[in-house]
């Protein structure tokens, strides 16, 4: 082949870097010619997509929001040097909406803002013509199935291959593939293996849902034979991989608008197992039922984890006392290592377990475990620390399910030390929040007290019957909904101060909060 088209577009972020000295009647032209160009290019336009909404700050610093949702391309005006040469540069661009962008610098940005650097050609429009040169289509299953390069390529033959299918196959040039699967926690476990592998000095390829620091961001291209990757369950897209070594952290009911039951979640789970063969391993987490009802009928290798008697890889002198966990890896009655996470919650210690079993098997000794996990201090949006506002500190994190969210404030709680704990939430989905409505209402009810935004619909439409006001009613006094991510920021800047300990989660637009907050930034105490 020589030449591949990938459709991996999930979310749009437009910026114009134009001169401070612009007046203030002049940005709202540049709105208003900035929504005309971002409602020409969506295509194709969903039923009950809300307006595009652009914005801007002092130095007008153009960013939308709601636009299309198969798109995710940076675009970056330079910096002029006058007003009258700004100007001109906009309006040269803008006035033309039939082609309003091609001439744009576009590039991508990963979670971190680090510019994401390739071969090849990047597009800001979907459009059938971008198959001119191509020879064969990667593309995700998230995208629109009327997408004009998906219908081009089925039209003309051009082979059709999805993100999972194509990461499937890429990954089978390594000899040891590790895949990460579970309703909770694989993005830190994938990261946590990713720093024991990188300690050990065996050079891992990683391929994550979340950014890691140590790795630049969310992949990182090694040398050695282990492949690590997070396999994640959603359409059962974790049915294409190919592991050797397939680990399961927990199962419990999520994704209701796919799986519909927990039957099927298990279901799923277990042929994620089997795909690792007789001559494979599953490494399974003892302690959950579901988990041990996946793999009943798994032929290969079993290699339990957990902190009730029994597991192969258990957690033994446990202290959760203190803000991070403390404890033993124990191996059939043999102490491996001790561990002091720099990572709150018991959930951690579940991920340290897995990580420990991996790696062990993977012929890793016991002490670059150790100092592999004492290393590690979190996965980008995984109770990150992000700054400071009034003397409070803000964590970020990414929990969107119940479960995650109690893991999360119970270990927030920990670091609290008497202080209050504020929550601010973003519920992610109408059949997420339908479904598991009651198990929301007890996990925030942790937090001393609860803001929550509007509902964030992703892919879906309003037709459930739920919303936030409806959820903060239920958890009640501590609870309020705002209007808007706005709302919110002026709500936490009237609220935090030196007394608290906030956590901003949710999976939706909820971190765009922090271009907001006037955070300073406060050294982590890990």
């Amino acid at each position: 082949m020589k030449r591949i088209l990938s459709i991996l577009f999930t979310g749009l972020l437009l910026m114009l870097l134009c001169s401070p000295a612009f007046a203030e009647d002049r940005q709202a032209d540049v709105i208003a010619r900035v929504e005309r160009t971002v409602e020409a290019g969506i295509y194709p336009v969903p039923v009950d997509r809300e307006p595009v909404k652009v914005t801007t700050d002092e130095n007008i610093r153009v960013t939308v929001e709601n636009a299309p949702e198969d798109a995710a391309v940076l675009m970056v005006v330079p910096v002029p040097k006058t007003e009258k040469e700004a100007w001109k540069w906009i309006e040269d661009r803008m006035e033309d909406t039939a082609d309003p962008v091609h001439t744009f610098e576009i590039y991508f940005e990963d979670g971190s803002g680090n510019r994401i650097t390739a071969d090849g050609e990047v597009f800001y429009r979907h459009d059938a013509e971008n198959l001119k040169e191509y020879d064969a289509v990667v593309y995700t299953v998230a995208i629109d199935p009327l997408n004009p390069e998906y219908l081009e390529a089925k039209r003309r033959g051009i082979p059709l291959i999805s993100r999972a299918d194509y990461l499937g196959f890429v990954m089978t040039s390594r000899q040891n593939r590790l895949g990460i699967a579970g309703m909770h926690g694989k993005s830190t476990c994938t990261s946590m293996c990713a720093e024991v592998f990188m300690t050990a000095g065996v050079d891992p390829t990683v391929v994550s849902g979340a950014t890691y620091a140590p790795m630049g961001g969310y992949y990182r291209i090694g040398k050695g034979n282990d492949f690590i990757f997070e396999a994640c369950e959603y359409m059962d897209s974790f049915l294409d991989f190919n592991p050797t070594t397939a680990v399961i952290l927990n199962i419990e009911l999520e994704h209701v608008d796919w799986f519909g039951t927990l039957e099927r979640v298990i279901e799923s789970y277990g042929k994620f197992a089997a795909l690792t063969g007789e001559n494979g391993t599953v490494v399974y987490n003892s302690d959950d039922k579901n988990v041990v009802a996946a793999i009943e009928g798994y032929h290969g290798r079993r290699v339990s984890f957990g902190l009730e008697p029994g597991a192969e890889f258990i957690a033994e002198n446990v202290d959760l006392n203190g803000a991070y966990p403390e404890f033993d890896i124990c191996r059939k009655g043999e102490c491996l290592c001790h561990i002091r996470l720099k990572t709150t919650g018991k959930h951690n210690v579940y991920n340290a377990l897995a990580t420990a079993a991996v790696a062990y098997l993977s012929g890793i000794s016991p002490e670059k475990i150790a100092e592999g996990l004492g290393r590690f201090k979190g996965a980008g949006r995984r109770m990150e620390l992000r700054g400071s506002l009034s003397g409070c500190e803000v964590y970020d994190d990414y929990g969107h399910h119940p479960t995650e969210i109690a893991a999360t404030l119970d270990g927030a709680r920990r670091l609290c030390r008497g202080k209050r704990l504020v929550c601010a939430f973003q519920p992610h989905t109408y059949s997420r929040t339908a479904a598991l409505f009651d198990d929301f209402v007890s996990s925030l009810s942790v937090a001393d007290r609860v803001l929550l935004t509007p509902i964030y619909a992703a892919r879906e439409r309003d037709e459930f019957g739920v919303d936030s006001e409806k959820l903060a009613a239920a958890i009640g006094d501590k609870a309020t909904a705002v209007g808007s991510i706005e709302d919110l920021a002026s709500t936490l800047e009237g609220e935090l101060d030196g007394n608290c300990l906030a956590v901003v989660m949710g999976a939706g637009n909820i971190d765009s909060v922090y271009k907001l907050l006037k955070l300073e930034d406060t050294p982590n105490g890990n």
